[in-house]
């Protein structure tokens, strides 16, 4: 069995995910992960064009003539791949996105979609619709000093009124715009075929923050019309709208329900980390501009 430690649960696995980071632990695991088969009512429901399944304690999804991911009781993860065509890297990739994140929801851990930085003590979420440019920014920001903790999905813990930012693994998956712009070597990088054109980079351990801490802002990135790239402190309900816009897979939050567990975590985010927007023009180049206008007004100041 292979041990880690990602978004600081004790992860024991069948198999390697060779980018996380591994762990050693003699107590019982908090996340169990297997190859193996998962209920046939859950095969059942795919014949019948189902995707996926969500319960409080019980959720899985298809992805489609690759693997079927069954996650329960916030503890153990089942996969059963559907042809010998899965790539090592693809297995891993869907279980720690996806199916990892999906776990968080059960242990009550907050997940948001975007990669999560840090600058001299200060934690920040570069999070946005798909398209908006978080790689690009959160790149340049790593470029300039900032240490990194998570891509795509950041865990926040809620406890006592607390925030805890919980790292993930090193490394960051980037757009191919992004990679030929920087003159990147494709020989470092592996090719991601998630439906996506996208490549991934594994991040200097130096730079990589391994310790949970506290979270200090969220930032989203808003693609507009206007002119110049402009910076603006959301406050207020707006900020629970944006929290909620930018969950990770927030359409199981709508299928399940906001319990109101979830919803005073929620309240709880808003209240204690500082959130902003930051627009940028869609018909411009502003990939030196978005990372400058944060570095300058929030993380340089740290």
């Amino acid at each position: 069995m292979y041990q880690y430690l990602i978004y600081n649960q004790k992860i024991e696995s069948e198999f390697e995910i060779n980018f996380a980071r591994k762990a050693v632990f003699t107590e019982t695991p908090d996340v169990t992960i297997k190859i193996g088969k998962v209920p046939e009512e859950i095969k059942d429901q795919i014949n019948q064009g189902a995707y996926d399944g969500l319960k409080e304690d019980s959720m899985w999804f298809y992805v489609t003539d690759k693997a079927i991911y069954y996650i329960t009781n916030g503890n153990q993860i089942v996969i059963e791949p559907q042809n010998d065509s899965l790539t090592e890297f693809e297995l891993c990739s869907y279980l720690t996105g996806s199916a990892l994140a999906l776990l968080l929801m059960q242990k009550g851990i907050v997940p948001i979609h975007g990669s999560m930085i840090a600058h001299n003590g200060k934690v920040a979420i570069i999070t946005g619709q798909s398209g908006s440019g978080k790689s690009t920014t959160v790149f340049e920001l790593l470029s300039r000093g900032c240490s990194f903790l998570s891509d795509d999905v950041s865990a926040i813990e809620v406890k006592e009124d607390k925030l805890t930012s919980l790292p993930a693994f090193p490394l960051q998956k980037l757009c191919r715009d992004l990679v030929e712009r920087n003159n990147l070597d494709l020989n470092s990088l592996t090719y991601i075929d998630e439906f996506r054109d996208k490549f991934a980079r594994n991040i200097n351990l130096s730079q990589y923050e391994d310790m949970p801490q506290g979270l200090d802002y969220i930032i989203e990135l808003v693609p507009y019309q206007g002119k110049s790239v402009e910076i603006k402190e959301v406050e207020g309900l707006d900020k629970l709208n944006m929290l909620t816009t930018n969950l990770y897979r927030s359409l199981v939050y709508e299928k399940m329900g906001v319990t109101t567990n979830r919803f005073e975590k929620m309240l709880t985010i808003i209240s204690k980390a500082k959130m902003y927007q930051v627009f940028r023009p869609q018909m411009e180049n502003s990939f030196q501009e978005v990372p400058n206008i944060i570095w300058n007004n929030l993380l340089q100041l740290c």
